[in-house]
Formats: structure tokens, sequence, C-alpha cells
């Protein structure tokens, strides 16, 4: 069987490595637009910073794709004959296929901006717009971040690294407010400024040709970086006849409305949902593995709830289960040793954790997650020891 697989992010490289691990015969192409070797996407921040070079963050050498037969085809494609099942790229090459998987992943948010002021906005997403930021930011430079999700913050305490002068811009009511509650993001917001950036929450910058307006007063910036959110790349399906929504519908087989060709990763869009994290991409790749080696057909696809980690300097915020609207929540702060704690208790139910400064135990709390509280004291001797008197026993 020959699969290709268009595009080649941690996604599509994580799948090709599941199926050859499985099935060493597989014909397996991996059509790569970037021109460079599959990299981690999620250490972008840390070669931001200077804090690792573009080469340490590969997924791996040149050896291991030719060790795993697996073919890396540079280039962009541009159609997907359906009648011949063909994928066309832009040098006028085609490649046949038995699968087609697309995993095109996504682009940021753009501002709409004209004039002079569009030179200065770019992306965090790729390793061109790292070395894009870098090249123009320097000691004393007036940079803006738009998001204060983990992608702006993470961007925000890079550039911060460099000399510049940054300010987080955030629509939201408070930090990381699809990961945290408020209480959270107000102490991740102390520590955020703490380290000298300067946030500006619910508020959008306008933009016009030539000035930048926050707040109703202009805002002077050498460079706008974007990182507010994330639009699926779904040019190539839509052109290909595949039906789009947001993203690359797709059912629990990761099946297209189109016989044959899969989506996955920040492309595509399940029910109604589509993905930005890596942990539910994870488990797309699982799934789509097993159903194209068995053929096993999947009637739904639920990832469930997933730890979310940000790294930011010396600062470790780790969200971990869910805290429902209604749930008991037990919080304890420390300002002065910088440390955040809330443990969320619902219907009797360990079911969520919040750990911001002190990830000593967050390991055993994972583990404990959905497990039955009989006492409050229970989640208090665990939160501060990581032991308590009785394991909890699993919810019925």
């Amino acid at each position: 069987m020959k699969i290709v697989i268009i595009g080649a992010g941690m996604a599509a490289v994580r799948l090709a490595d599941r199926l050859t691990r499985e099935r060493p015969e597989l014909q397996i192409t991996l059509v790569n637009g970037e021109g460079t070797l599959p990299y981690n996407r999620v250490l972008l921040s840390d070669v931001l910073a200077t804090h690792a070079r573009a080469d340490e963050i590969r997924l791996h050498p040149v050896a291991w794709y030719e060790e795993s037969g697996i073919e890396v085809r540079p280039g962009w494609a541009r159609r997907i004959d359906l009648a011949s099942k063909r994928v066309e790229l832009v040098s006028g090459e085609s490649i046949g296929y038995d699968r087609l998987v697309l995993a095109t992943g996504s682009r940021p948010v753009m501002p709409d901006v004209t004039g002079a002021l569009s030179g200065k906005v770019i992306g965090f997403r790729s390793l061109r717009d790292c070395d894009s930021i870098s090249g123009r930011v320097s000691a004393g430079a007036r940079v803006v971040v738009l998001g204060g999700g983990l992608l702006g913050l993470e961007a925000a305490a890079a550039i911060r690294t460099l000399g510049a002068s940054v300010s987080v811009v955030h629509r939201g009511g408070w930090l990381m407010n699809r990961q945290l509650d408020e209480a959270a993001g107000r102490f991740l917001q102390q520590e955020i400024c703490a380290r000298g950036i300067d946030v500006r929450l619910g508020e959008t910058m306008t933009m016009s040709a030539g000035d930048c307006v926050l707040g109703g007063r202009p805002v002077e910036a050498d460079l706008i970086v974007a990182a507010s959110g994330i639009v699926p790349n779904t040019d190539l399906a839509a052109a290909s006849g595949l039906r789009i929504d947001r993203g690359i519908c797709v059912d629990a087989n990761f099946e297209t409305s189109q016989p044959y060709i899969h989506a996955i990763g920040e492309c595509c869009e399940y029910e109604g949902s589509g993905f930005g994290l890596l942990a539910p991409i994870w488990d797309q790749v699982d799934q789509l593995t097993k159903h194209l080696l068995t053929g096993r057909q999947f009637a739904s696809f639920d990832s469930g709830p997933h730890a979310v980690r940000l790294k930011v300097s010396d600062l470790d915020v780790h969200v971990m289960g869910r805290q429902p609207a209604g749930a008991d929540v037990i919080r304890f702060e420390d300002a002065r040793h910088r440390q955040f704690r809330a443990l969320a208790v619902d219907n009797g139910t360990f079911v969520g954790a919040t750990l911001i400064g002190d990830l000593t135990h967050s390991q055993v709390l994972q583990q404990q997650l959905g497990g039955k509280v009989s006492h409050p004291r229970d989640l208090i001797e665990l939160q501060f020891t990581g032991k308590f008197q009785a394991p909890l026993t699993e919810a019925a």
C-alpha cells in the first residue's frame, strides 16, 4: 500500500513512524513544503530565545528517514486528482497514492493591515518566522505580541530575552483564559509582569495604514507578532472538492468526504471542533494508524481531557483534567514563593488541577485524576506532600 502524507510537521512524521514500525513494507511519502527537515514546533520559542539551534529541534536526522524507508519529497502540493488518485506538485511532478493523508497544519491569524504596517507584522509558527523576528529585534526594540495564550506568552518571553520592550495584548479577561480560571490567570499575569512584560487585557489593537491604536491611543511598535489564534490550512482540500467548514471535515476514522483521503492535526475538524494542542492530535494519529493498518471502523473519537504545559523562562504552568462549572475548587496562593495550586472536585471526584511555579507533585496529581475524594483534607495533603492517608479510589 502506498500512503502519501501532505505535510511534514509533527503529526505527519509521527503517523509515518507509527505506520512503518508496524508495517515496514508500506511505501510512505512525506510531501514537505517547508524546505527544511521536520522539526519540533513546540520548541520554536527556545530557538527564538537562542536557547537552542534550529538543527537541535529536528525530529530526526536525514539517516532516520532513509533507514525507516520514508521518502521525504520537497515541494508544495497544488492539486489532488481524485479520479486517478494522484497528487500534483507545483513543480509539475505527480505522486500516486492508495491512501492520502492531509496534514497541512495551520497558519496564524493575521491582522488585516496595509501600507507601512504590513511589513511590521509577523506570525510565529515556523523556523522562518523565528529568523524573521530575531532579525528584526535588538535591544530596545518595541514589540507588541497579539495573544495571551500559550503561543503568545512563549513568544513574548523569548523576545524579552533578546532585550526588547514587550507588550502582550490579549482580548480575553485574563491570560490563558481557555485553560485557566480567572484566579489562576491573574496569578500568571503577576508572574509575567514580574519578568518585565507589559500585559494589556480585554483590548484589541486596531491598525490602519500608518498607525496602531490601543485603548484609543496610538502605540509605537517596531514589530508586531501575531499569536492570537490559528486558521486551518484548507486551500488544497477545498480546491479538490473536499467538504470544508472551518477545517477539513472528517469522521471518526479521520476520513474526509472523499474516500481514501484522510486529514489529521490542526487542519482537520471533527464534529465541529478543531485541534490546536499536541495531546489530542497524538490521539488522532493513534486512531488513524489503527484504521489504516487493520481496517477497523471507529464510530467516534474522544481524546478526553489532556494536560497543558507552559514553560516561560523559570516559570512552569501545568493544567490537567478539567474544572467544570459548579466544581468545588481548593486554591492555594503563595506570592512570595511564586506558587499557585488549584484542585477541582466535582460530585466527589477529583477532576482537575492547575499548578503554577512548583510542579513537584504534578505527576502524582495526574495519576490520581478521576479518583473519589472522601474528604477535602485528602486533596490538601496531596497537593502539598504528594501523599495522602489512603489512595483515592476509582470513580464508579
